[in-house]
C-alpha cells in the first residue's frame, strides 16, 4: 500500500480502505489500529468545465491548508480520559512530496454506535438494522436525555477550540451505548488560526439557522450562534420522539402551509408558543418537558430566529437536562 509521512516524520502505509466519499477515501493505518486515515481526491469525476475544474481545485487547496492549521491546535476535551473520542479531529499531516495529501484522525468505532437519527425516533429505535448495533431498543427517555446532554458537550468542546461545526447534520453525530456522543467530519468545520478563517461550505438547509438560508455557504463566515440553532433542533428531536420541529406539525395558520426553509425563518416551530403550528396527535407535546427546557426551546426557535444572541449556549441545555434527568 502507499507510504507518507507524517508532518513529524515519520512514515505510515496505509491498509484496508474503509469507505470512499466525496472528498477522498478513508483507509486504516498499519501499526495503528487507533487511527484511520483520510486521503484527499486529487482528480474529480464529473467535472464539465474549466470553472468547475478550477473551483474544485482551489477547494482541495483550502482544504489541505486548513487540516494543517487544525493538527496545529487540537481543542482541549477532543478525547476523554476514558479514550472517547469526542471530535474526529485531524491528528497528523499524511504529505506525499512534501505536499498535505490527507490527514490521520482517531479511529471510531462506527460498528458499534449510531447515528443519532437512528435514536430519535421510536419507530427506528424499535426496529433497528440487522446487521447494526441493537442496543438503541433500549433506549428510553432517560438514556435520550443523557445523549442530548452529552450532545451540548460536545458543541462546547468544538466552540472552546475556536470551531464552528457549520454542517451539523444526523450524519455527522455518532452515539454510543453509554449516551457519548462523537462529532465526525471534523475538517469539515469552520476553524480559525492565526487571524485565518477556514470556512464550512457545505450545509443541510433543515439544520441551517435562519440568518444563513438561501445565502452561499462557500463565501459565508458563521458565528457559532448558527450551531446553536442546530443544537437545539436535535435536543428537540431527540426529547419529542424524533419530530423535526421545522418538518413536522400542522398548520393552523391563513393560506397554504409554508415550508421549513420559510418556518426556520419565521421561528414557526412545531408547538411553539406563538406559532400556527401545532404537533401532530401523534407526536408528543413541548408540553411534556419542563418550563425551563421550554423556555430554552423557545429561545432558540422562536426568539432566536430573529435574535441569535437569545439562543441558548451548551451550558444552560446541560444544565436544564440534568436537573430533569434528576426528577425522572
Amino acid at each position: 500500500m502507499t507510504a507518507y509521512k507524517l508532518g513529524n516524520g515519520s512514515t505510515v502505509r496505509l491498509g484496508k480502505i474503509l469507505a470512499t466519499a466525496g472528498e477522498g477515501r478513508v483507509a486504516d493505518v498499519e501499526g495503528h489500529p487507533n487511527w484511520v486515515a483520510k486521503v484527499f481526491h486529487t482528480t474529480f469525476n464529473g467535472v464539465t468545465s474549466r470553472d468547475e475544474l478550477r473551483r474544485k481545485e482551489e477547494g482541495l487547496g483550502r482544504k489541505r491548508e486548513k487540516v494543517g492549521a487544525m493538527v496545529q491546535s487540537k481543542p482541549d476535551g477532543w478525547r476523554l480520559g476514558n479514550g472517547h473520542v469526542v471530535l474526529a479531529w485531524p491528528e497528523e499531516v499524511l504529505l506525499e512530496g512534501g505536499v498535505v495529501a490527507g490527514f490521520v484522525m482517531p479511529k471510531i468505532k462506527v460498528a458499534e454506535a449510531l447515528e443519532i437519527h437512528q435514536i430519535t425516533s421510536a419507530s427506528d429505535r424499535a426496529n433497528p438494522m440487522p446487521s447494526g448495533p441493537q442496543w438503541g431498543r433500549g433506549f428510553n427517555f432517560r438514556y435520550l436525555s443523557h445523549t442530548a446532554m452529552n450532545l451540548a458537550s460536545a458543541v462546547e468542546t468544538a466552540h472552546s477550540g475556536g470551531a464552528v461545526i457549520g454542517d451539523f447534520n444526523e450524519r455527522n453525530i455518532l452515539v454510543a451505548e453509554t449516551t457519548q456522543v462523537s462529532l465526525v467530519d471534523c475538517d469539515s468545520m469552520q476553524f480559525a488560526r492565526n487571524g485565518r478563517t477556514y470556512l464550512c461550505e457545505v450545509g443541510r438547509p433543515e439544520y441551517t439557522a435562519p440568518e444563513l438560508q438561501g445565502r452561499d455557504l462557500r463565501s459565508v463566515t458563521r458565528t457559532q450562534a448558527s450551531d446553536l440553532f442546530a443544537l437545539a433542533v436535535h435536543i428537540y428531536m431527540l426529547l419529542l420522539d424524533g419530530a423535526h420541529p421545522f418538518q413536522a406539525g400542522d398548520w393552523q395558520g391563513r393560506g397554504e402551509r409554508p415550508g421549513a426553509v420559510e418556518r426556520i425563518k419565521k421561528g414557526y416551530y412545531s408547538g411553539g408558543p406563538k406559532s400556527p403550528v401545532k404537533p401532530m396527535r401523534t407526536a408528543p407535546p413541548p408540553e411534556i418537558l419542563p418550563q425551563d427546557l421550554r423556555d430554552l426551546v423557545e429561545r432558540a426557535l422562536g426568539v432566536g430566529a430573529t435574535d441569535p444572541s437569545r439562543r441558548p449556549q451548551p451550558h444552560e441545555w446541560r444544565s436544564s437536562l440534568e436537573k430533569m434527568i434528576k426528577a425522572l
